[in-house]
């Protein structure tokens, strides 16, 4: 398990008061993701026309945040900064070393990994142990593959990722269900802000009193940001769809500390069978989603991609057919009305859509006007 956590920005964009409270998040963040992982801290800034600095140390990172050594990276928050990603590291494959500490540099693509390739022992084997670290094999592909599909054919594993390829304005970031991705559009200030789990990222705005609605991003979606195209009504963020490999018993950990998988959750072991959109749901597992029925074709549905309607439930498919929508809701899911962003649960108000997390909006009980939130306040 290891923490990851940044931002992208739009270099200039903001006001020196801005900036100063976004350097405050980050080390916010920094220091709270260390409880995932204190084997190691690093950090990538980018700039539009400067060279990447990436700093890296053994330092745990609520202890680096503390010490003069910190005072290298807060300098590095800057006005004309695109890009930041941030990691603590929690070993599985490879030494404690400062080399073995993300981010990663590998060709033109730089990269933060928190998750386990299952697949590294083959991948090791059938690359002449080019790396040490299991994360490494899953940039390599990132940025040996023109199509972001085929780097992950090659992996099996779980993954939360952010990362850079040749351009330094552009940041993107990709979780599959293992690990947990949240967002957070600071319109005000054009800056995107990501991290771990949605608690460490709400914790972090509140304290420092920035509006920002926080998302869990959707699984197995691709999100593509380009600062240049920020603005202070929308990040206008690219969004695709993605198929994570199916894990195997082969690959499979049945009994470890690690991740999803560990003893924590009971150390069951994977067989063959698609935990590409719930992993984690066996029947000996306490992460099991409820079972609910579609109103419409009364078939069990696991209380994810469903609407909700008062008491009730439609699958996605029924929902679609019955009101004409687009059928790629049925590849993607629902975008809520009021963000943008992709929804496991969305809640239906007349004909528009809801995430659970904007329907306990104040914005959403102030009765905004709808279409104007539709139009400008998107994710």
């Amino acid at each position: 398990m290891c923490g990851i956590a940044g931002y992208a920005k739009t270099p200039y964009g903001q006001t020196k008061s801005q900036l100063k409270t976004l350097r405050k998040i980050s080390k916010s963040l920094l220091s709270d993701i260390a409880e995932r992982g204190r084997d190691s801290t690093g950090v990538a800034m980018l700039t539009r026309d400067g060279e990447p600095i990436v700093f890296k140390t053994l330092t745990g990172a609520d202890r680096l945040v503390s010490s003069s050594e910190y005072s290298k990276i807060v300098n590095e928050h800057r006005a004309d900064t695109t890009i930041c990603m941030m990691h603590t590291r929690f070993a599985t494959e490879g030494d404690v070393t400062v080399a073995n500490a993300h981010p990663f540099v590998v060709g033109n693509t730089i990269g933060t990994h928190n998750g386990i390739i299952y697949n590294y022992k083959d991948l090791h084997k059938s690359n002449g142990e080019m790396y040490e670290v299991d994360s490494k094999y899953l940039f390599h592909f990132v940025n040996e593959r023109e199509k972001l599909q085929d780097a992950l054919d090659e992996i099996y594993g779980d993954y939360a990722i952010a990362w850079i390829k040749e351009s330094k304005t552009e940041l993107n970031l990709l979780h599959e269900g293992g690990r947990d991705l949240a967002l957070a559009y600071w319109r005000e200030a054009r800056v995107l802000i990501y991290a771990s789990t949605k608690k460490y990222l709400e914790k972090a705005l509140k304290k420092y009193r920035v509006d920002a609605v926080v998302h869990e991003a959707k699984n197995d979606i691709h999100y593509a940001y380009d600062v240049d195209k920020f603005s202070t009504q929308s990040s206008h963020s690219e969004k695709s769809k993605i198929n994570s490999n199916i894990l195997s018993s082969k690959y499979a950990l049945e009994s470890n500390n690690y991740g999803r998988y560990g003893t924590n959750y009971g150390g069951y072991q994977l067989h063959d069978y698609d935990y590409s959109d719930y992993l984690g749901a066996s029947k000996d597992s306490d992460l099991v989603w409820d079972v609910v029925y579609c109103e419409s074709c009364n078939d069990e549905v696991y209380a994810v991609d469903v609407v909700k309607d008062g008491d009730k439930y439609t699958c996605v498919d029924c929902e679609v057919a019955n009101n004409n929508l687009d059928p790629k809701i049925q590849d993607y899911g629902f975008e809520c009305n009021f963000c943008g962003d992709y929804a496991d649960t969305v809640i239906r108000d007349a004909e528009y859509y809801f995430c659970e997390t904007c329907m306990d909006s104040p914005l959403i009980r102030e009765e905004v006007n709808i279409d104007h939130v539709y139009d400008q306040a998107r994710l």
